[in-house]
């Protein structure tokens, strides 16, 4: 006895389990049948037994196969072959591709996959090349602002150094420490608080007093 295709085969199979009969189910005739939910369908039951999701794929095997359609009286569309019937197992290996279609035409379901692929990839890329520029400018900020503090922390350190007193830069030498510490990546507002026991030997107002609000960090060095 001749056995049907493996996906005449799986196509039966799948209408004859209740597991799947919201999404695709025989007419009350049993001679045809009917995808009320093309999108369910596609998600569930084709991905779990065609290892695809692609409905114009499946509709094209159904053409191949002989299969017609047309619209029921609820405007569905129903699928019907002489030999492809409810509880008539025996006859399906008559269900056979029509030679005449061409066994190497090109997938366009799998190509209009590629498509989509291809523009979200694009969309992606796009995304983070303007991540990228947003980054690279807020580096350059943050590398102007650090180069802002260097210069004005080496001009208080001349101004404390022009008091020419060691004794009382010496209580300040942990403090100023802590200063060269906090260029290494640490953020600004942190070097305001550090400087202020500097204000006493050096000017009343810090290099800090600009940007002590700011939110950004110190570039790493």
């Amino acid at each position: 006895m001749s056995k049907p295709t493996k996906f005449i085969s799986k196509l039966y199979e799948i209408l004859e389990t209740n597991e799947y009969r919201k999404y695709i189910r025989w007419l009350p005739s049993g001679d045809g049948f009917v995808i009320p939910k093309i999108a369910e369908f596609s998600e569930k039951v084709m991905v779990e037994n065609f290892t695809t999701k692609c409905f114009q794929s499946f509709l094209r095997q159904l053409s191949m196969y002989g299969f017609s359609m047309k619209k029921n009286e609820r405007n569905q569309k129903q699928y019907q072959h002489q030999y492809f019937v409810k509880g008539n197992f025996k006859d399906l290996y008559k269900v056979v591709r029509n030679q005449r279609q061409s066994s190497v035409s090109v997938d366009e379901c799998n190509l209009n996959q590629m498509r989509q692929s291809n523009i979200e990839l694009k969309t992606q890329l796009d995304r983070l090349k303007e991540q990228q520029g947003l980054l690279s400018y807020n580096l350059r900020i943050q590398s102007k602002q650090q180069e802002l503090i260097l210069m004005k922390l080496d001009d208080l350190l001349k101004k404390c150094q022009k008091k020419k007193n060691p004794e009382i830069y010496k209580p300040y030498k942990q403090t100023w420490d802590l200063m060269m510490i906090l260029l290494k990546g640490y953020q600004p507002y942190y070097g305001s608080i550090l400087i202020e026991p500097l204000q006493e030997v050096c000017e009343p107002m810090t290099p800090f007093s600009e940007i002590q609000n700011t939110p950004l960090q110190f570039p790493f060095i």
